[in-house]
């Protein structure tokens, strides 16, 4: 496994008691949002597309239905979080952290993830189309019914997570290890071009020798 950059957080972060007021401010005055340790702030149905956040802590927030387009996170652990139908289009996640948090619903199209650790976390019904994925780790969590099509994997890993239903068309999986999760019901092409390559164990070959139309005797 090809190392990935953990994030590496200032020992001193400014805390932020209310991210709806200094998000606006900064997209006011044009500002990032830097060194912060944002903590159980709640967000409902509004918007702070482009922001640029660096060295920052999300701790237990709760976002719903907020849109967060082209957006760009350095350095950012997001901790004990819910980002539910929340919108991350365009974005670029780098040197980021997701522990124990639910992104059910998001759309992270369009977007550069590198450097990613994931653990614990719940992204079911997300849509990763058109995604850039550069040394990612993926760990117990759950993807089912995710769609990636059109996507692309380079140093990615994945292990105990539940892939049920998800969805790779025109994503190749060659050479990733899907040993541990659940693929259940996974959606490719017609031609099964996504599964060359991709490392399974005898019990889920069986399960794709369905797709193929083969059964084992």
């Amino acid at each position: 496994m090809k190392k990935i950059k953990k994030t590496n957080l200032p020992s001193t972060l400014d805390k932020c008691e209310d991210f709806f007021e200094y998000a606006n401010q900064c997209m006011y005055l044009d500002e990032d949002l830097a060194n912060l340790h944002i903590e159980k702030s709640e967000v409902y149905e509004d918007a702070f597309d482009k922001l640029y956040f660096e060295n920052v802590i999300f701790d237990q927030c709760d976002f719903s239905e907020v849109s967060m387009k082209k957006c760009s996170f350095k350095n950012v652990l997001f901790d004990s979080c819910s980002f539910v139908n929340c919108n991350f289009t365009g974005g670029w996640f780098n040197q980021c952290e997701i522990k124990g948090s639910r992104f059910k619903g998001c759309n992270f199209s369009d977007s550069v993830l590198t450097d990613i650790t994931t653990l614990d976390s719940n992204f079911r019904y997300s849509d990763f189309s058109k995604t850039d994925f550069q040394r990612t780790l993926i760990s117990n969590s759950d993807f089912s019914e995710v769609f990636f099509a059109n996507s692309s994997f380079k140093n990615f890993y994945i292990e105990d997570t539940k892939l049920t239903r998800a969805e790779f068309f025109q994503t190749s999986l060659s050479e990733i290890d899907l040993s541990s999760c659940s693929i259940e019901g996974i959606r490719v092409s017609d031609n099964f071009y996504e599964l060359r390559g991709a490392l399974v164990n005898m019990y889920q070959a069986a399960d794709l020798a369905k797709l193929l139309g083969v059964r084992i005797k």
